[in-house]
């Protein structure tokens, strides 16, 4: 049973110039985990099943079984070789494992062999997390310690990108696949193509093709390092860009840091990738003359094509000084396109008809623009795509076309609108501020060589034809405002067929409508108006009120008329009358001599009342909208004075307005009362 993992290496950082000392620029070496590296990542068609990468310190191997095709099958995992080209011959390390393996709790480099019926041919990979600047360097190489016994068709292989990953490339020098070698040993391995890399990654794979045979250990991988040779004294060192997102004509800030010494007249010069990030054919940007790091202005090349990967780069004069890219891609953003607009049909046409424009070609929002001239444009409003506009004169219209780099605009269309000249018709009423039962006058101002009336009295969902024979007026009925009432002209105006014009005409709706409740003597009068803005009450007793919804205390019993008389917002009116019947034997309050003090009160108060004879008396208190809130009752009081405090009967009640009402022996009295 074999292992299999993926295993990303580390980015390489490299200077040009003249040869010195190797310089370690990456290495790992596993013992804090191995955080440099990606494990069992999906490029090359990486998998994570049943062989995976692990980072650990076992070397021991055993016995475990797994099933296959419903029968259990034995298996042994020979130990892992341990580490004696170090002091520490158990290290951690990068391997191959599988997950029969793990269930088994063997956990050293091995893998699961590919045998077509219970094992299938898979491949695993690991890679470098993050890029190795290998800008400056030469003679760059790779050094790793590895073991791999595999098969025939079980191997490992290694590879390189120099693009962050997008693609990787197989090294075949000295070799290609890793296997046979049960022992460690290490690989060195030197390329060109590794050499001054702005963005290096190593990565590891495992193959586990169908094989007859195979041996432990998997694909194992420890002491992993990156060496170049430093050959020049000056570096140019591209920062951070101050947008990555950017439209062409955007400006942008470009820093840089240097090392070693400029010559005094050396230009840096701001370098822009293609929108792939090769600089084989870059294009200068900006540039200043300078000696010492700083921060270039440039602007993004106007016609720039739209793209997602382009880089920018310092370079320098004097010495020739290539610098690193900046490390994050930018994208530049495509620029709106107008496209063309057309209109749909003819482009003359008659006064109030509607005119379709079309945009085709278009990226980006629309904002549709029309002209009287051509020449001073205001928008329509209008973001649908095709337009449609009712014209009255002849008009320019285009398209704004907009995106987050701006705003272009389609070539104007012209439209001739033919005018109605003479025959050109508009409604006009003779009044406008109507009542129920008025009547007014439409008159058609211009009309053409003849004019057929209809009316409407459902808002234009059916027409009736008039018998109107005036050419221009059309005076109308009495009008009832529960209707919608339109007037219709239909007028030949002569070029463009005919007009119609739909005339609306608005009678205010007023309603007087109340109800009524009582408290003894004292009436609660409600509006239940319709459209009102103004009320005159008469109570049928010689007063009035002003008031939406008055009370009012009648001083003696008897049937009493009340009207009430409402106003509309347009000044039409309406009334109504309903009557009160108020007993006979209702008396004021002055006729038991009925007083309250103080009033309004406080805290309490009290009830004074000449009594003409022995008898039964109720005090009862109501508010405004008739709900009794406390009540007395009082047997066989005798005739001649009469107090009642409050203290005696009425608890704790709220600030406001109430009615107090005594019921005696046939009399009653009421008094409005006020608590603060």
């Amino acid at each position: 049973m074999k292992l299999f993992a993926q295993m990303l290496l580390a980015l390489l950082i490299v200077t040009a110039g003249n040869i010195a000392a190797q310089t370690t620029l990456f290495s790992e070496d596993f013992e804090t985990g191995g955080t440099s590296m990606a494990l069992n990542t999906t490029d090359l068609g990486g998998t994570a099943t049943p062989n995976f990468w692990v980072i650990n310190n076992a070397y021991a191997g055993g016995s475990g079984s797994l099933v296959c095709l419903g029968f259990p099958f034995t298996y042994t995992i020979a130990n892992t070789p341990l580490q004696t080209f170090q002091t520490n011959t158990t290290s951690q390390y990068l391997h191959t494992m599988s997950i029969y393996g793990q269930a088994d709790n063997i956990f050293c480099s091995s893998f699961a062999a590919a045998d077509g019926i219970c094992i299938f041919n898979s491949t695993n990979f690991c890679k470098k997390t993050s890029a190795i600047n290998t800008v400056g360097y030469n003679n760059v190489n790779l050094k790793f310690w590895w073991n791999c016994a595999g098969g025939t068709n079980i191997y490992g292989e290694v590879y390189y990108s120099v693009n962050g990953g997008v693609t990787w490339t197989l090294i075949t020098v000295p070799i290609s696949q890793y296997k046979n070698q049960s022992t460690w040993t290490q690989q060195t391995i030197t390329l060109p193509a590794f050499n001054a890399i702005p963005d290096l990654r190593i990565g590891f794979r495992f193959v586990n093709n169908q094989s007859n045979s195979a041996l432990d250990p998997g694909f194992s991988i420890d002491n992993i390092v990156v060496e170049g040779t430093a050959v020049s004294s000056q570096t140019v060192t591209t920062g951070t860009v101050s947008s990555l997102n950017v439209c062409a004509g955007d400006t942008v800030q470009v820093p840089y840091t240097i090392s070693g010494t400029f010559s005094p007249g050396n230009v840096f010069t701001v370098q822009l990738s293609n929108a792939t990030g090769s600089f084989a054919l870059p294009t200068n940007i900006a540039s200043i003359i300078s000696t010492t790091a700083g921060t270039i202005t440039a602007i993004i090349p106007p016609g720039t094509p739209a793209g997602t990967g382009y880089r920018m780069r310092v370079v320098a004069s004097m010495p020739a000084t290539t610098g690193t890219p900046n490390v994050s891609d930018i994208t530049v953003n495509p620029a709106p396109v107008a496209g063309t607009a057309s209109v749909t049909g003819s482009t003359t046409i008659c006064q109030g008809s509607t005119v379709t424009v079309t945009l085709q070609g278009f990226t980006g929002n629309i904002l549709w623009e029309s002209s009287p001239t051509g020449t001073t444009w205001t928008s329509t409003g209008h973001t649908s795509n095709p337009l449609q506009l009712v014209l009255s004169t002849s008009t320019w219209v285009r398209a704004a076309v907009t995106n987050a780099c701006g705003t272009a605009y389609s070539a104007p269309v012209s439209i001739t609108v033919v005018p109605s000249n003479q025959n050109y018709a508009n409604g006009i009423l003779s009044r406008d501020s109507l009542c129920d039962g008025d009547t007014t006058t439409v008159q058609m101002i211009y009309w053409g060589s003849s004019i057929t009336w209809y009316t409407s009295s459902n808002g234009g969902t059916t027409w009736n034809q008039s018998a109107n024979t005036h050419p221009g007026t059309y005076h109308t009925p009495p009008l009832n405002s529960a209707n919608q009432n339109m007037v219709r002209a239909i007028v030949d105006n002569g070029v463009c067929g005919y007009d119609t014009i739909d005339v609306g005409i608005y009678v205010e709706h007023v309603v007087a409508a109340f109800s009524q409740t009582n408290i003894g003597p004292v009436y609660a009068f409600t509006d239940a108006s319709a459209n009102a803005v103004t009320w005159a009450w008469d109570f049928g007793d010689g007063n009035t009120s002003s008031a939406q919804n008055p009370l009012h205390s009648y001083g003696t019993g008897g049937v009493f008329t009340v009207s009430l008389t409402v106003t509309g917002p347009l000044g039409c009116t309406a009334t109504t009358t309903d009557t009160v019947s108020v007993p006979v034997g209702v008396e004021d309050a002055s006729s038991l001599g009925m007083t309250v003090s103080p009033n309004p009160f406080l805290e309490e108060f009290e009830l004074n009342m000449f009594l003409p004879a022995s008898g039964d008396i109720v005090v009862a208190l109501f508010d405004l909208n008739g709900k009794r809130v406390a009540q007395h009752f009082a047997a066989d009081v005798p005739s001649g004075a009469f107090v009642l405090s409050s203290k005696q009967w009425l608890l704790e009640i709220a600030p406001g307005t109430y009615i107090l009402h005594a019921h005696y022996e046939g009399f009653r009295a009421s008094r409005k009362l006020v608590k603060l």
